[in-house]
């Protein structure tokens, strides 16, 4: 008997298979919901799936309302995957794309922003925004009058009248020299001669801060909230280490952004659902939302595994508060007792694509790597691969991107994957901290013709 979670596998292998082969032709929300239900996925986990779907969405819109590109894309492509045919997820990746394109003045972003827009169009033909985005990147000299563009970059609450000014315009321009500078910082290392800016790396001369229980340690600043976790089913049983917890204010609108270490202590998790109030001055709930920390289709996080955490709720239209705290409290979770002690996971290479900078180092360890045929997909194999991450230098990484490439008996590359280890909306890798890395990829072949899988290191921060 087919369990949900191998319904939900076999779900999202036919979706990824699909829209393989026919790449120029998303699928619609109803022929979504057709393959999974007649996978055996229930009308309660379609639900879900629309759910997630929603929440990534809305993360995503938020922060393109403040020209944050660097954490709308995540958001975006884990959008994308569960609804890969929505237009305004399809036009949002396109804007963030132009986001960064405005900061990096890099080919592949003017490229990847007007790849996104064509798909919109290719589902919306006479979607306008997307029409003029094209146009926009085909004529880059207009790109200096035209980067405030709201058509681009819509506004909740824009002004009725071209003379009135915009009060959000000096905000904005500050977010966007934010990002950019951020957006530089992850060194894009396919460009080797940019990788003279780590010479100037300092190693970081503090010990690391020990992790605590169930409490919070939270970077300074006159923005920062207290995070209290309740007491509860796994209060001993899982520490949780806030790297950050700020209130962010903007123009009649704000987001509140967790960054936190979740440890499971003498258990494995499966499944943790977590429940986030945002309570203020008055002790009053202003603010909730329930978030899923570590989701069933995961790998299961061992004891002692270091488990990174992202949580906001943005808020628009509305004053901005005082808050007193953030409380939080574990409401669901599938999880029992760690083994004794668990089997060394075996070291594997990796490669750097540009000279490694100094005080930064990595071992990469293969915890799963698991090859079966795809039920639904003759003659190709999916691969399930889970990854240790060590960090092994004296400095965090702040952004860590991995490539992984697969390659057959010739050499040929049947797939790459690309992944964030580590961005910006994550809390920092820490020296001496490992972080897994999971990846479930669909090759073109049958199992005989796959020789390996090759892992590279090419970005970092």
């Amino acid at each position: 008997m087919e369990t949900p979670q191998q319904n939900l596998k076999a779900y999202f292998d036919k979706v990824l298979d699909i829209q393989q082969q026919q790449e120029n032709q998303p699928l619609s929300e109803a022929e979504l919901k057709s393959i999974a239900l007649n996978l055996g996925i229930t009308e309660a986990d379609w639900q879900a799936i629309q759910k997630a779907f929603e929440d990534y969405r809305t993360r995503a819109l938020g922060y393109l309302q403040h020209q944050n590109w660097q954490d709308a894309i995540p958001e975006l492509e884990q959008a994308l995957t569960l609804r890969p045919a929505d237009v305004s997820a399809l036009f949002g990746m396109a804007q963030a794309w132009y986001f960064k394109w405005q900061i990096s003045q890099q080919q592949n972003d003017a490229r990847m922003a007007e790849q996104y827009a064509k798909k919109s169009l290719q589902i919306q033909p006479n979607h306008p925004n997307a029409l003029r985005l094209v146009s926009q990147l085909k004529n880059p000299h207009q790109k200096a009058q035209n980067n405030r563009d709201p058509h681009f970059f819509p506004q909740k609450n824009p002004t009725t009248s071209s003379q009135k000014p915009n009060k959000l315009v000096p905000m904005l321009l500050v977010l966007l020299l934010v990002t950019g500078v951020a957006g530089f910082l992850l060194i894009q290392v396919r460009n080797p001669a940019s990788t003279s800016k780590f010479d100037k790396t300092e190693p970081e001369t503090s010990a690391e801060a020990p992790l605590s229980s169930a409490s919070s340690s939270i970077d300074e600043g006159e923005n920062a909230i207290p995070v209290l976790v309740q007491a509860g089913e796994l209060h001993n049983k899982v520490r949780f280490e806030v790297e950050s917890a700020i209130l962010k204010p903007y123009d009649k609108s704000y987001t509140f952004e967790l960054k936190a270490d979740l440890i499971p202590d003498g258990i494995e998790i499966d499944k943790l659902n977590a429940r986030i109030e945002l309570i203020d001055a008055a002790g009053k709930v202003i603010a909730s939302k329930n978030e899923e920390f570590i989701k069933d289709y995961m790998p299961i996080i061992r004891n002692g595994d270091i488990h990174p955490v992202y949580f906001s709720i943005f808020k628009q239209n509305t004053t901005v508060p005082v808050l007193r705290e953030a409380s939080i409290r574990f409401t669901l979770s599938a999880h029992e007792n760690a083994p004794a002690r668990y089997e060394a996971s075996p070291e594997i290479p990796h490669t750097w694509a540009f000279e490694k900078p100094a005080n930064f180092d990595l071992k990469i360890r293969e915890r799963i790597s698991s090859y079966e045929n795809i039920r639904y997909a003759q003659g190709k194999t999916r691969h399930e691969l889970v990854l240790e991450i060590e960090n092994t230098g004296n400095t965090s990484f702040k952004g860590l991107n991995l490539l992984v490439t697969w390659r057959d008996a010739q050499g040929k590359i049947l797939a790459e994957k690309e992944d964030l280890v580590s961005f910006a909306s994550m809390p920092k890798l820490k020296r001496g901290q490992t972080r897994l890395a999971w990846y479930f990829e669909t090759l073109p072949v049958p199992r005989a013709q796959i020789k390996n899988y090759e892992v590279s290191v090419i970005e970092v921060e």
